[in-house]
């Protein structure tokens, strides 16, 4: 089956649209991809939402895939082995701290070759297309488009997106034509933080805890720590916020736009009010020379049929 990959539908005001914590999607099977166990340092806030119970059960069905161990950015006179680890008791104590539990922690095992652009190992693609298949998403979370800056970054967007192209193609040739997946891809250290930068929804937290729980769980990240981990992590979230959450909050009930002008986001540097995200439907769709894949932009406020699949039944 071929891919057909659409234009994408930029935002047409630096602040894409606004939604508030309750605005989160629902009732997903939900895979987030992480390069490195830090890489979802920015979206902290929203997978501890994603992932909490509410009266009718859990808001989504959520796991966390860390693709590469990230050994070699750990300091200090230790085995491969044991530098993995560290990162690897860090990632889960990150976890906990969100409020997952340990077994929503997988561990992909990525090769470390992808210090250079090699192109992606064999064993490490079919790897990825049976777990997409053991999975059956109906969510994935991977970074950004943009976010070419680091190589393992690159590699682990594009096998996460082949294997899951490989399945619904799949599955579409089983009959299950009306399978379809919603990819969010999250800002990472390396893609633009300030919009517009093709991300078309923000969650805005009217909670300001959710900031310091982000924050606290960051900080299980200890072997991070020489980078500035948590220095820059607080600056980029800072300009990455959208001033107050409350004033956020009434925007967002007024129905209005944000503001128009950067220069009127006045970032608070101590508390993060926002994250970023872009959201894609994948899907199959017939035409007359055969059965295609297409990659569609979602353009919010959401229609009908996209807030069935943002909120499934």
């Amino acid at each position: 089956m071929r891919v057909s990959w659409v234009k994408r539908n930029r935002p047409i005001a630096p602040v894409p649209y606004i939604y508030t914590e309750a605005g989160l999607p629902t009732r997903q099977k939900a895979l987030v991809f992480l390069p490195h166990s830090d890489d979802g340092r920015y979206i902290g806030g929203s997978l501890a939402l994603m992932n909490r119970a509410t009266d009718h059960g859990p808001r989504n069905d959520m796991r966390i895939i860390v693709v590469a161990s990230g050994y070699r950015s750990v300091e200090g006179d230790l085995s491969r082995e044991e530098k993995t680890q560290v990162r690897t008791r860090e990632a889960l104590r990150w976890a906990e701290l969100l409020g997952y539990r340990a077994e929503q922690v997988l561990f992909f095992g990525a090769e470390e070759t992808y210090e250079a652009r090699r192109g992606i190992l064999p064993p490490d693609q079919e790897k990825m297309n049976g777990l997409v298949v053991a999975e059956a998403p109906t969510m994935v979370l991977v970074p950004h488009l943009s976010d070419t800056a680091q190589h393992i970054n690159f590699y682990a967007r594009a096998m996460v997106m082949r294997a899951v192209t490989r399945w619904l193609a799949g599955e579409y040739a089983q009959g299950r034509s009306d399978r379809d997946v919603l990819i969010l891809e999250y800002p990472t250290n390396h893609v633009p933080i300030l919009p517009p930068s093709d991300k078309n929804f923000i969650v805005a937290f009217t909670d300001p805890g959710l900031a310091d729980l982000k924050h606290d769980a960051n900080k299980a990240h200890k072997s991070q720590d020489a980078k500035g981990f948590d220095v820059m992590g607080k600056l980029i979230e800072a300009i990455d916020a959208l001033r107050e959450s409350d004033d956020v909050f009434q925007v967002s009930r007024a129905g209005r736009r944000f503001s128009r002008l950067l220069s009127d986001v006045r970032p608070n540097p101590r508390r993060s009010r926002g994250e970023h995200f872009g959201a894609t439907r994948l899907r199959t769709h017939r035409r007359k020379d055969g059965t295609i894949l297409v990659e569609e932009r979602l353009k919010f406020p959401l229609a009908g049929e996209d807030v069935q699949r943002w909120h499934r039944p």
